[in-house]
């Protein structure tokens, strides 16, 4: 079963979406228009980019830069794949990032460029245990309605996951 939290304006606001899958479906293509922030609960997702595939296990994150994209979802020993992605637009993303420097204190400056993150239009990284204990959070605030129609903990949990995302390690 899927469960979604989604908002109507999506060039103003940002989507919360739950997939599960149980069986694989192959390579397919999708076209996103925000940015996607993802963890893999379960199975293993590819991403085809320039004839290679690229996967992303339980316990990864991945981000995709709006754009076009060819992926495969693969069900795990559970007999499932499922994932966790928040769709985030500019818009957005900037509010959070200047909230958090006016009420915090807090800037991100970033000097990682390596040339594998600079030629792609996704990220793939290992989750530490802070974005894993986040991602968790959010599956079961979905499971039990926790999140849904609560526009106030939806904005919280994307502040956290921006903060996160921004404070880690900027390894590859």
């Amino acid at each position: 079963m899927n469960y979604a939290l989604t908002n109507q304006s999506a060039a103003t606001s940002f989507d919360i979406v739950r997939i599960t899958e149980r069986e694989n479906s192959g390579v397919h293509s999708s076209s996103i228009t925000r940015i996607a922030v993802g963890y893999i609960l379960s199975g293993t997702k590819y991403i085809h980019f320039n004839d290679y595939s690229y996967p992303i296990v339980e316990g990864c994150i991945f981000l995709l830069d709006a754009g076009f994209h060819y992926e495969e979802n693969i069900v795990g020993s559970n007999g499932k794949f499922e994932q966790i992605t928040l769709f985030i637009s500019p818009a957005i993303l900037q509010q959070v990032i200047f909230g958090l420097n006016i009420n915090y204190g807090l800037s991100f400056v970033s000097h990682h460029s390596c040339s594998k993150c600079i030629s792609r239009n996704f990220v793939i990284a290992e989750a530490d245990t802070l974005l894993r204990n986040f991602f968790q959070g959010i599956d079961l605030s979905l499971r039990t309605s926790g999140l849904q129609h609560n526009d106030v903990g939806q904005r919280i949990k994307l502040n956290e996951l921006v903060y996160l995302l921004l404070s880690g390690d900027e390894g590859c």
